[in-house]
């Protein structure tokens, strides 16, 4: 016979002689806490899938609603033209260009601004966001080892 299948049979002998794994003794009564938990919220705070029947209607229509406002209201719908398409791009160039100088004259009032004060004002708000993300990172362990070792 071939080494391979009866390394085969015996690893699944082996396998099936084991017992089966069982389950946390709390596991029941948490998932039940959780389901009691689940059930007693009220209905809004619930996915859209458990909300009443009326409900899920009225918000249906409300969004079909809102859509269909949204069409006949946009300014996308006069678009139907070439002359249009024209004048939107036109529309456009003029916006960018202006928000092009906005930028520039924000940018000519806040660089010696950033160069004065910010600059430092920053370095010190990274120190501290830097020592905030390893307090969380080490609290977060510290807290998973604690839940792990409740488990076990």
């Amino acid at each position: 016979m071939n080494p391979e299948q009866d390394l085969e049979k015996l690893m699944e002998c082996e396998l099936r002689s084991l017992p089966s794994p069982r389950a946390p003794e709390t596991l029941a009564s948490r998932v039940m806490a959780a389901i009691t938990a689940q059930a007693a919220l009220p209905w809004h705070r619930r996915t859209w899938f458990e909300w009443p029947r009326g409900w899920q209607v009225a918000s249906a229509a409300l969004t079909v609603a809102f859509l269909a406002a949204l069409m006949v209201l946009a300014p996308w719908r006069a678009l139907a033209g070439a002359d249009a398409v024209v004048q939107l791009v036109g529309q456009i160039k003029m916006l960018t260009a202006s928000v092009g100088e906005t930028a520039e004259r924000i940018l000519r009032i806040a660089l010696p601004l950033w160069s004065a004060v910010a600059q430092q004002y920053l370095v010190c708000a990274l120190a501290a966001l830097g020592a905030l993300a390893a307090a969380v990172a080490a609290l977060g362990g510290a807290a998973r080892q604690l839940v792990l070792k409740e488990i076990r």
